[in-house]
This record gives structure tokens, C-alpha cells and sequence, in this order.
């Protein structure tokens, strides 16, 4: 029988695949979000190497980090075992949580740019708005970021990045994302003081709901009634998201939710505050 992780398929020299298994324990991880299939979707293979070895075989490519997605191919996450450091933080279970974030981003945008192919002049405009406030919320999630982790204490892991300086936004999401993949199953970063202190008002937690859930949103399609009413229809999902979740998963619960407001018109188009408040 081939070697798996989580069910998926894993490849690569067999010593280090005997390694990763050593280091991911299944059993042990049942009770985080990453045992969860919501955050590993997208990854269709993980195969393990060894850095070093390919280096002496003077393999093309080699990649001295403990993990990495090829843009050419964004379905297989490429584990080194041998260079995650647990003692920084980095166990490998982290770094599997952290490149599958980004197996997620390639594999939305691909999906995205394949949707505006078909897109209407009106969904062009209402992309291009949407994305002019995700910068300036990119922005200030940069900024609260380095304000915490400022006054953090070293004994706290707060991802691989941690504060270095200008951290690409695709790494910052992908080290948010996996830490919330190491919490209880079903918490997510709002639930946590890093994520409250990140997260500060009502547009920025939406923000993380939007981009975290793993590709199960983001992979959907942005059909034109969501698209046309972008602030209206964020705004109703949060309330549907909320009345969901008091029934069901938290993936499940969005996902309802998304796809309620991507089909239901809009009653009420002021601001309510989802969480019930704005400090947490």
C-alpha cells in the first residue's frame, strides 16, 4: 500500500518520507484544524526530499528550505524533514500547513483569472474596487501584526516570518493560516489574542474569513450578484456566517453562508457588526 498523509498520496526518497511520517504523527494531530480536510485541500501530493542529498547529486533545483510550492506545479508541496527546526517553531507538521496555504492561493487565483475570461465590465470594476481595499486592509494587518509581535514574547511562535522585515503578504497569510491549522479544531485566530489584537475591527476580521478558509471559498466563482453589491453582500454573509455556525462546522458553516449571499437579495445593506462588537 502507497504511504499517505491525511489520505493524501506521499512521494519522494523513501528516507525522508520515513522521516515526515515520524515527525507527523496522525493520531496526535486529530485534534487540530490540520487534521481537518479544509487545510490541506487543494494539496494532491506531498513529497519529501532531502536538500542535502539532492545537492550531492547535483539534482537541478535544489531548495535548501523545509518546504516549498512550484507555481508550475501548486498541487504538490515539497517537504524537507530534515530542515524543519521544532526548536524555532518549525516542526514540520507547521511547515506542511504553511505551504499548503499557498497551494490554496495559486490554485484561487488560477481559478480567478480563469472566471475573467467570462467576467462582465461591471464585475471588472467590482473586482478592481475590492481589491483597492484589500490592499489598505493588507496593510494594516501588516502593521498590527508588527505591533504585537513587537511586544511578544520569543516563547510565543507567531510563524516563521515572525517580525523580519517586509514579509511578502503571501507569506504573512500562509504563516497566519498555519497557525491557525496547529489551533483546537474548529477555533480560528479570531479566538485567539494574536488574531484579536490583528484583527482589530469589523472589516479586518471579515477580511480574515474572506481570505483564511481554506480554497473552499476562494476557489468559488464570483458570480455577478455577489459581485455587484461587494461591501452589501460581505456584510450579509457575516450575519449568515453567524447564524450558521451555531449549527454546523466552521468551514461548512461559511460555505452556507457564501453561497446564500452569492443568491439572496439584500434586505438590509447597513453595517452589523457579525462578532457583536468591535474589540474582539
Amino acid at each position: 500500500m502507497a504511504d499517505s498523509l491525511f489520505g493524501i498520496p506521499l512521494t519522494g526518497d523513501a528516507e525522508s518520507i520515513a522521516r515526515l511520517k515520524q515527525d507527523v504523527i496522525e493520531q496526535q494531530l486529530r485534534s487540530q484544524n490540520i487534521s481537518r480536510p479544509d487545510y490541506l485541500k487543494g494539496v494532491s501530493s506531498i513529497d519529501a526530499y532531502n536538500a542535502l542529498q539532492d545537492y550531492y547529486n547535483n539534482k537541478q533545483g535544489t531548495s535548501f528550505t523545509p518546504g516549498y510550492v512550484s507555481p508550475m506545479n501548486p498541487s504538490v508541496v515539497n517537504i524537507d524533514p530534515s530542515l524543519s527546526k521544532p526548536q524555532f517553531g518549525m516542526s514540520t507538521p507547521t511547515v506542511l500547513a504553511h505551504e499548503a496555504a499557498h497551494t490554496q492561493e495559486l490554485l484561487a487565483r488560477k481559478n480567478v483569472a480563469q472566471d475573467k475570461k467570462t467576467q462582465t465590465l461591471y464585475e471588472g470594476l467590482a473586482r478592481q474596487a475590492a481589491e483597492e481595499r484589500a490592499k489598505e486592509y493588507r496593510k494594516q494587518i501588516q502593521q498590527n501584526f508588527k505591533n504585537y509581535a513587537k511586544d511578544a514574547s520569543y516563547e510565543e511562535f507567531l510563524g516563521g516570518y515572525r517580525d523580519s522585515k517586509s514579509v511578502p503578504w503571501d507569506e504573512r497569510l500562509a504563516d497566519l493560516q498555519s497557525l491557525e491549522a496547529q489551533l483546537p479544531k474548529g477555533k480560528t485566530l479570531l479566538d485567539t489574542p494574536v488574531g484579536q489584537a490583528i484583527f482589530n475591527t469589523p472589516e479586518l476580521k471579515q477580511y480574515w474569513l474572506e481570505s483564511s478558509i481554506p480554497l473552499a471559498i476562494k476557489a468559488i466563482p464570483q458570480s455577478p450578484q455577489y459581485q455587484n453589491v461587494v461591501f452589501d453582500k460581505i456584510n450579509q454573509f457575516s450575519q449568515l456566517f453567524k447564524d450558521e455556525a451555531k449549527t454546523t462546522g466552521y468551514v461548512q458553516a461559511a460555505m452556507k453562508a457564501l453561497q446564500k449571499a452569492a443568491t439572496t437579495k439584500v434586505e438590509n445593506p447597513l453595517y452589523r457588526d457579525p462578532f457583536g462588537d468591535s474589540t474582539k
